[in-house]
């Protein structure tokens, strides 16, 4: 049986606006994935880079990611 803490993968996205960009009135959403594990962060400007980024870091430890 594979202890639960195993089953467990845990990240921190942080997800903000910026207002950098003039053509936006609303500004641009920003954000970076935290893997609790590594500690290895990545910033991204669109949220399927942080699914990306999980995916990777889930493959690396041999578990098969989302489809």
């Amino acid at each position: 049986m594979i202890a639960p803490d195993e089953q467990m993968q845990s990240f921190v996205i942080r997800i903000w606006v910026e207002d950098t960009d003039p053509t936006r009135p609303t500004g641009s959403w920003r954000g970076h994935v935290v893997d609790v594990a590594s500690g290895e962060r990545r910033y991204f400007h669109a949220l399927d880079e942080a699914c990306a980024f999980i995916a990777d870091q889930l493959r690396r430890r041999g578990i098969d990611a989302l489809p």
